[in-house]
């Protein structure tokens, strides 16, 4: 019996001198529960608060905590949003690499000078070990001649052989980026 291989995540455009690669965000159920049940919660004591004890926001402290609690609600919303609608897109040119997270039409950028891009590689160390940061990525580039140590990686929700593919095309159409 033949195995198929998994369809990749990633989907590449290629407009002539830029290359937009788009990966959707890693969709991991368990965070996805417990995010949802935080928001849920977060949503419930915010309805009791504002529809069933108006009296409390009468007083001005009062009123200072549920903005502060609304705030905190808001800041809620986005890692939820992150895993259920996010994307991560990467537009690539000789000049320069930008990685843009979407997450429902907001943009996040980070741009990195191509003529300061090296070594672009997979992630030397393993993604999921919490000790290497809140989402390290499948792909890993050092960035910045004058020292060794600033990086940048992307691509955290495909794996390692998805990577390679995603590294191959890159630097099949930018060379410069094999260095």
């Amino acid at each position: 019996m033949v195995v198929k291989p998994l369809p990749a995540k990633h989907k590449t455009e290629d407009l002539g001198d830029k290359l937009i690669i788009s990966i959707p965000s890693p969709k991991k159920l368990g965070l996805i529960l417990i995010l949802s049940f935080c928001n849920l919660t977060w949503l419930l004591l915010e309805f009791l608060i504002i529809f069933l004890f108006p009296s409390i926001l009468s007083r001005g402290l009062n009123l200072l905590l549920l903005v502060v609690w609304s705030g905190i609600g808001i800041v809620l919303v986005y890692p939820l949003a992150w895993q259920l609608f996010g994307k991560e897109e990467i537009q690539i040119t000789d000049q320069l690499i930008k990685i843009d997270q979407v997450v429902l039409g907001l943009k996040r950028s980070k741009e990195y000078p191509g003529n300061q891009i090296n070594d672009l590689r997979l992630t030397p160390f393993d993604k999921n070990d919490p000790r290497n940061g809140s989402s390290p990525g499948s792909i890993y580039f050092n960035y910045d001649a004058r020292t060794t140590f600033k990086y940048t990686t992307f691509a955290g929700s495909v794996d390692d052989a998805e990577a390679k593919q995603i590294i191959a095309e890159i630097q099949q159409k930018f060379p410069q980026y094999k260095k």
